[in-house]
């Protein structure tokens, strides 16, 4: 038991034993109470007394009896926390309050009940105990991000206007008729995108066929066909390459881990790790984050029932704070 954790448990113990000296010594002789237990004497002295004497009377009574179950609770959850039995643990905290067990797992801790590995039954053990030929992590090691690059897919085709023979216009205008006696022209042009990993992924093919056109009688020596690119599309021969993608999000997110150390359970665990991370901790979020470590290690605890019962070199798993 450490010093600065058992200094709750000291100073509550004597805080009892002070307000109960001073209810003690509030019995004079008109709350001092029957000095009998029957049910005759207490008729007597409720009638020979005043009513508001026999009603502060009856409060101190009552508040003795608080007292004395309060040191008993607290004595018993003590010694059955350092017997290191879980039973005798469970029975005494059922009969206890949260406060009292509060303040007792504060104070205790775990180092006091590694005397309960040994009685602690087979089956369990072998519940905690890694399978053989499995060592035992104490992290849980991370996923290395990988990129990968996805080739984009599916094939454009582009196909180029049939062929036109220029007539004669005026300046400043430009007509394009196609000659009656001439054949339809074709052209086309495949652009594939292959694979990226394969030879040849930024390569085109294209290929242009056309029929030949009759000669132009009325401007000799005048034809232009003028060819543009689609916007947004390079030229014949040259593909874009596949960017890469965004990196893969890791498929496991690194989580940290506790080795308990003795005199370590899981509220003193719970108040460090959010005193590390943020400061100072009210004791609304330390409870909070007391019961998620709870839900989150149940499956590895000794006794699921009683979560304060670990043992030395336990590694238990911290939630998010």
């Amino acid at each position: 038991m450490r010093p600065s954790r058992a200094l709750p448990l000291l100073a509550w113990v004597a805080a009892l034993l002070a307000i109960g000296r001073w209810l003690l010594d509030l019995g004079g002789d008109r709350l001092a109470g029957p000095g009998s237990a029957g049910p005759a004497a207490w008729w007597a002295w409720l009638g020979a007394q005043a009513p508001l004497d026999s009603a502060f009377a009856i409060l101190r009574l009552v508040a003795l009896a608080a007292v004395a179950y309060l040191l008993a609770v607290t004595a018993l959850g003590l010694a059955t926390r350092l017997a290191g039995r879980g039973r005798w643990v469970r029975l005494s905290d059922m009969a206890s309050l949260p406060l009292v067990r509060r303040v007792l797992d504060g104070a205790v801790g775990i180092g006091f009940t590694a005397s309960a590995l040994g009685l602690t039954s087979l089956p369990t053990m072998a519940r905690l105990l890694p399978p053989p030929g499995v060592a035992a992590a104490e992290t849980v090691a991370s996923h290395t991000p990988v990129m990968r690059a996805v080739p984009p897919l599916g094939t454009a085709t582009m196909l180029a206007v049939p062929v036109a023979q220029p007539t004669a216009a005026t300046p400043g205008s430009a007509t394009m008729a196609a000659a009656p006696e001439a054949a339809p022209a074709t052209a086309t042009a495949t652009m594939r995108a292959a694979d990226p990993g394969l030879p040849g992924a930024a390569s085109a093919s294209a290929s242009m066929t056309a029929d030949p056109l009759p000669p132009n009688t009325e401007d000799d020596g005048e034809a232009a066909v003028a060819h543009e690119h689609a916007p947004g599309r390079d030229a014949p021969g040259q593909a874009d390459a596949p960017e890469p993608s965004a990196p893969a999000a890791s498929d496991t997110a690194q989580v940290e881990t506790w080795t308990v150390a003795p005199g370590d359970h899981l509220w003193s665990i719970a108040e460090e790790v959010l005193t590390a991370g943020q400061g100072a901790a009210t004791e609304g979020e330390v409870a909070g984050y007391w019961q998620r470590l709870i839900t989150l290690n149940r499956d590895v605890l000794v006794d699921p029932d009683c979560p304060d019962l670990l043992f030395v070199g336990q590694v238990l798993d911290l939630p998010t704070p």
